[in-house]
């Protein structure tokens, strides 16, 4: 059975005549090569021939079920209209029409179904994958547990339960749901450890979510999947040793498939001396600025340096290090992203996220780095004649302004954004002052967020200016402080040195570690948490008496 449930090679299960095969073979024959008018042609002839139309329309619905799912919805529809009262015809039918996007239709087969098998659990689990497609999730979790009310063993159907309850933000029912499945009765699957694991973590039980993961590991001791979940609380615990090896995992990622090959041979820590290293930076740009002030100490190591990373920030990480004169530069080459390495030599190889392991195991090693080090990057040469525009003639301090994460559109990252992103006229209600100009540095999607105050220049919109990072960097130079979300700005603010003001969701990324307001990656910053999930109120009601204080008396 394939995973919509029509039998595989079930061409002749479903010829129950000569008459009919040798009417249906054209369309057999032409239905590997032939577009869709084509077939459509022949399906109404072949209904022409035959006199059991229905037994027709459902024949080649089957048969076109994968290959051509249009003309099978079709055929569906008509076999339908003949014979109405086939629940597994509707089922099929409803997974061809969602596999073209056509939730309406979906929507009704799966509602006959329910309507002709009241008592099966198949029609309730789908429309709940549908309403999780819809972002529905209050009616996810009443369809699935509607479905779970008729199949009660149903391991996936309370996996889908507990993900719908967590994009509601119940973590607490989310870990209950995922934590059933521990019954006798249940065959031990690492996913419900690994689940119980994410819960937790959302939860703030650090301790209980590396547990979870480590039991999911005990099941799937070569899951790439878990031992990459189990890196993330490791190191918001400060369990960096154990944490950077779990981190490794995630190059065995199928994505991760390019620089796996660029970085060979690997680096291992050995001595550079007399040879050159390729670092690859990856994943954010956030990333890339956070873990780039390790370069010098690849530099110190003897090595000939060259770094591949995302043009946006070439001009920028070209300036890590103190040394500014082109002889003791720290990168000898910068390779773009989008460049063949076709042409650049190089004796090893490293990813650039690889590197804490090697320089910055233990959580006092870090500070240390940190502390040593507190600004390794600089304003580049061809952004310091960028200037702020002029305040407002009554302000005398310049503060600049993120609210809103990256967007990617990939679901795991969109979720990310929204559990990062703030309500910038929130924030606005509570920090306006007339002795504070605010400057946006937001950039992207969200920039009209700041629309209802860039008229009167209660904040001055810099999108248009800041199309690199370093006139970005310009600007952060020129301010008394910033207050940005997690993102990529709020790392360059702490290489830079300059005070900046990070805004945390409740289950902040790891690098923030837990239960801390300063950091061990930025002597600049200053964290604001919120104290529970989804209170933003108390962090901006935070940053207003940190304002006051700090600023205003």
């Amino acid at each position: 059975m394939d995973s919509s449930g029509v039998r595989e090679n079930s061409t002749n299960s479903i010829y129950s005549t000569p008459e009919q095969e040798s009417a249906l073979a054209p369309i057999a024959n032409g239905a590997k090569d032939s577009a869709d008018e084509w077939m459509l042609e022949w399906f109404y002839t072949v209904i022409e021939t035959l006199p059991d139309k229905a037994w027709t329309y459902q024949a080649l619905a089957m048969f076109c079920h994968d290959r051509h799912p249009k003309i099978a919805l079709a055929a569906y529809g008509h076999a339908i209209a003949c014979n109405p009262n086939q629940p597994e015809l509707l089922m099929r039918a409803a997974g061809v029409a969602v596999k073209l996007g056509e939730w309406a239709i979906a929507k009704d087969f799966y509602y006959q179904t329910i309507g002709l098998l009241p008592n099966r659990p198949e029609g309730f689990y789908n429309l709940g994958r549908m309403a999780d497609e819809a972002e529905e999730n209050h009616r996810a979790v009443v369809l699935y547990s509607q479905a779970l009310m008729r199949d009660p063993n149903a391991v996936l159907t309370y996996f889908s339960l507990g993900d719908a309850w967590g994009r509601l933000g119940d973590w607490q029912r989310a870990l209950a749901t995922y934590q059933a499945t521990q019954q006798p009765q249940f065959p031990q699957v690492a996913d419900s450890w690994a689940r119980q694991g994410y819960a937790l973590v959302q939860l703030g039980d650090l301790g209980g979510a590396i547990a979870a993961y480590d039991q999911a590991l005990a099941i799937a001791p070569d899951s790439v999947k878990h031992h990459c979940a189990v890196a993330l609380p490791l190191l918001t615990a400060g369990q960096w040793r154990r944490g950077w090896t779990e981190y490794e995992w995630r190059l065995r990622q199928e994505f991760y498939g390019e620089i796996r090959t660029e970085c060979q041979p690997r680096w291992q820590g050995e001595d550079l001396t007399g040879k050159t290293i390729l670092v690859r930076s990856e994943q954010g740009l956030g990333d890339t600025i956070q873990f780039c002030r390790y370069l010098p100490r690849l530099k110190a190591m003897g090595a000939r340096l060259i770094f591949r990373g995302r043009s946006p920030l070439r001009d920028l990480v070209m300036t890590v290090g103190e040394a500014r004169d082109d002889e003791r530069k720290c990168i000898d080459e910068f390779v773009d992203w989008d460049t063949p390495l076709t042409e650049v030599t190089y004796d090893v190889a490293v990813p650039l996220m690889s590197l804490p392991q090697y320089f910055a195991p233990e959580p006092a090693i870090a500070q240390e780095t940190t502390a040593a080090q507190p600004v390794y990057l600089q304003v580049p040469p061809n952004a310091q004649s960028f200037k702020l525009p002029d305040p407002r003639p009554e302000a005398v301090t310049k503060v600049g302004l993120v609210w809103a994460s990256g967007y990617r559109d990939l679901p795991e990252l969109i979720e990310q954004y929204r559990q990062k992103t703030c309500d910038l006229a929130a924030l606005m209600q509570g920090i306006e002052q007339p002795d504070l100009q605010y400057y946006s540095l937001q950039v992207g999607r969200d920039v009209s967020a700041g629309e209802p105050f860039y008229g009167d220049n209660r904040l001055i919109d810099l999108s248009d200016r800041l199309t690199r990072f370093s006139e970005t960097a310009a600007a952060i130079a020129q301010l008394d402080l910033v207050i940005s979300v997690d993102t990529a700005v709020a790392h360059l603010t702490g290489a830079l040195g300059k005070p900046v003001w990070i805004l945390l969701p409740w289950a902040a990324d790891w690098r923030w570690l837990r239960d801390r307001s300063d950091t061990v990656w930025y002597t600049s910053a200053r964290l604001f948490r919120q104290p529970k999930l989804g209170d933003w109120e108390s962090v901006y009601q935070a940053v207003a008496r940190a304002l006051v204080q700090d600023f205003l008396t």
